[in-house]
């Protein structure tokens, strides 16, 4: 390989020294499923302003590593999808490719990998937060060291962006989105989320049917709490139905016209009805 223009650690230029042997370099990877070692070899070369001896990768190089790109992603594919344990994937590695790393390198790639990923993640982010549609948001618990942290997740039809954090704050979605976030805001009822910035919330159908269902089991039979739920449920019901009919374009114009005013009216009689018993008050 020939050596780099410039300097990737301080973009000056780079001067080659011929009068040095190329620098051979060894990487075991996995190539159209085969098992190869690659010798890559790098033409000397020193930067002219920071000293640094630098190398331009080949294709498929990672530079100063034994293990390829392919390997890494496999190894990174068993940890984080197939969910082996960091111990056990080097052993299914070494079973079936005869390459042998241990946990603490597949740490160093996840690690890389991470940082090559911000970029993107940050470009995710920005995507999101600007967004006039619809943009889900949610959170799950995770130990880390016997300490509870979460994940939040927020995404819409085209990205999914993850942050991992120690606390479940709703300044931790506000950060995400910022002050602008202009589009529609689709949570659960997490007060989290009750001071975050959106042009619309909605709070997700599948949470409040799943909580009039449970909800129905404590009040009696044939009450007004008991008919409130039962009618909860059947409106959204009736709502993801039209969603899903609306989005195959199975709906007339004057159908969808009729089905829209329908929802709005049944929302708005939800909203004013008459209840009992706190939680479906709180409902």
């Amino acid at each position: 390989m020939k050596a780099p223009k410039r300097c990737p650690h301080c973009h000056a230029t780079v001067s080659a020294l011929p009068s040095i042997e190329p620098i051979e370099h060894l990487q075991e990877d996995i190539l159209d499923n085969v098992y190869r070692v690659v010798c890559y070899r790098h033409e000397a070369a020193k930067c002219d302003a920071c000293g640094r001896h630098v190398q331009q990768p080949g294709k498929g190089e990672v530079l100063g590593s034994r293990v390829g790109p392919e390997l890494r992603s496999i190894a990174a594919w068993l940890r984080n999808v197939i969910g082996i344990t960091y111990r056990k994937v080097p052993q299914v590695i070494e079973e079936l490719y005869s390459v042998t790393f241990t946990p603490a390198a597949l740490i160093g790639f996840e690690t890389m990998l991470a940082e090559k990923a911000e970029q993107i993640v940050e470009d995710i982010r920005k995507k999101l937060a600007s967004s006039d549609g619809a943009v889900h948001a949610d959170e799950t618990y995770w130990t880390t060291d016997g300490a509870r942290s979460y994940f939040s997740v927020h995404g819409d039809e085209k990205f999914i962006h993850f942050q991992y954090d120690t606390t479940r704050a709703g300044q931790v979605s506000r950060d995400i989105l910022g002050d602008d976030f202009t589009g529609t805001l689709v949570t659960d009822c997490y007060s989290g989320y009750f001071a975050s910035a959106a042009g619309a919330k909605q709070k997700c159908l599948a949470h409040v049917a799943r909580k009039a269902k449970d909800w129905q089991r404590l009040v009696e039979p044939w009450s007004i709490d008991f008919q409130y739920f039962s009618d909860i449920g059947r409106f959204v019901n009736h709502a993801c139905r039209f969603c899903r009919n609306r989005s195959a374009g199975k709906i007339s114009h004057r159908k969808l016209k009729k089905e829209v005013a329908w929802l709005r009216e049944e929302l708005q009689r939800l909203l004013t009805c008459d209840a009992a018993e706190d939680k479906a008050i709180k409902l």
